[in-house]
């Protein structure tokens, strides 16, 4: 062991002498070229094949129209339609909502006068008491089963098993149907993957049906939603799309802007609003306070629906003036003729926009801005906090 030290020490003696007065590194490059982030995307696209009975409905798979188009079913009367739902890029949840419902008796005739006790022009309809609703994952599962053919074959799943429409019905006037979520309700079990899935949807008139829901009529909007589903793992169809109940706030901030991301809002500093409104309802009851603002300046109460100038479709809430100490105290009632957020907003997923704007900078007529100066004390903004309102009268 000594002999080895000693070696030792003489080798690095002789590397030192050898070494002096100049230095060489070992030394390798490797670059790492191309790096980037870019943002993924979620686009869904819905058509829909459908057939019925002789008469009974046409069919239109013209983006944005009618999927079910019935006006003259019968008892007996029976249809189907599938709907394919084309995912790209990242897989996501999936929601199907309807709503603004129509459930009218849509005028009286005489055979429907004598079949039902009351019945008045705009009256409940018994229409959704008898039709009834299969549904099921047209996925081609199991042997003989195949994809997005129209059929329930094979071992596919069936969610609804020909249920009367009337017992999906809401209070609000509309209805939820997961059809991937992380519920116990979800009509399948994981997130939907990237391409094309189908869930057939199936309908017939129970022929015992009797005058009763002559002339009657059904109908309502169906929107379809997807969310992404990476960091997302709790999301429900339910928590998204079912208003929020009592008095809600928001408290409106003046903002710096920001733009790659969320504006920050700026607090503690004596400008910014609060808006307290009554929940849903037939009008968006609400009172709002400010301070902070110009003396004796108009200024609008909006709802902003991206993309600029917010028009889509967008709305005038109110207008309001501050007093010489640039305080707001006010209250109003409006019927907006529209839910918070509208479908058309690019905000839909999320929620409503609302801001406290001069009016100067606004254009009621086509809910637009029309001047777009905003700054840090002047202009009070959501902070990053988006609304839910169901105008339950629309």
């Amino acid at each position: 062991m000594k002999k080895m030290i000693k070696s030792g020490l003489i080798v690095l003696a002789v590397a030192a002498i050898a070494g002096y007065g100049t230095y060489s590194f070992f030394s390798d490059t490797e670059t790492s070229s191309g790096n980037n982030f870019t943002a993924g995307e979620i686009d869904l696209t819905v058509t829909n094949t459908g057939s019925a009975t002789d008469g009974a409905c046409t069919f239109d798979n013209t983006p944005g129209g009618p999927i079910f188009n019935c006006t003259d079913v019968k008892p007996g009367d029976n249809g189907e339609s599938t709907l394919n739902f084309n995912l790209t890029s990242n897989p996501a949840w999936a929601c199907m909502y309807v709503d603004n419902v129509v459930d009218s008796d849509n005028g009286c005739n005489d055979p429907e006068l004598a079949a039902e006790s009351v019945c008045t022009e705009d009256g409940n309809g018994e229409l959704d008491n008898a039709l009834m609703l299969t549904v099921w994952v047209d996925d081609g599962a199991g042997d003989g089963g195949t994809a997005c053919n129209n059929i329930r074959d094979g071992s596919e799943e069936v969610i609804i098993g020909n249920q009367a429409l009337s017992s999906f019905v809401l209070p609000t006037g509309g209805y939820v149907l997961p059809i991937s979520d992380a519920s116990a309700d979800s009509m399948m079990t994981a997130p939907v993957q990237p391409g094309d899935h189908c869930v057939g949807v199936a309908w017939s008139v129970d022929p015992t049906t009797g005058n009763e829901v002559q002339t009657d009529k059904l109908g309502g909007d169906l929107t379809f939603y997807v969310e992404q589903a990476r960091n997302n793992d709790g999301f429900t169809c339910a928590a998204h799309f079912t208003p929020a109940e009592g008095v809600q706030t928001l408290t409106l901030e003046n903002e710096i802007q920001n733009p790659t991301g969320p504006w920050t809002p700026i607090t503690g500093d004596g400008i910014q609003g609060t808006l307290v409104w009554q929940g849903d309802g037939d009008t968006f009851d609400y009172t709002l306070t400010a301070q902070g603002l110009p003396a004796n300046s108009s200024y609008s109460l909006i709802y902003y629906a991206d993309p600029y100038p917010g028009n889509n479709p967008g709305k005038l809430i109110g207008t309001h003036m501050t007093d010489g100490d640039g305080e707001i105290d006010a209250a109003g009632n409006p019927d907006l003729g529209m839910d918070l957020p509208d479908p058309a907003d690019a905000n839909f997923g999320t929620g409503a926009k609302i801001w406290l704007i001069p009016s100067s900078a606004y254009d009621a007529a086509s809910s637009s801005i029309i001047s777009w100066t905003p700054d840090t004390t002047t202009w009070l903004f959501e902070g990053n906090v988006y609304i839910h309102y169901n105008d339950t009268n629309n």
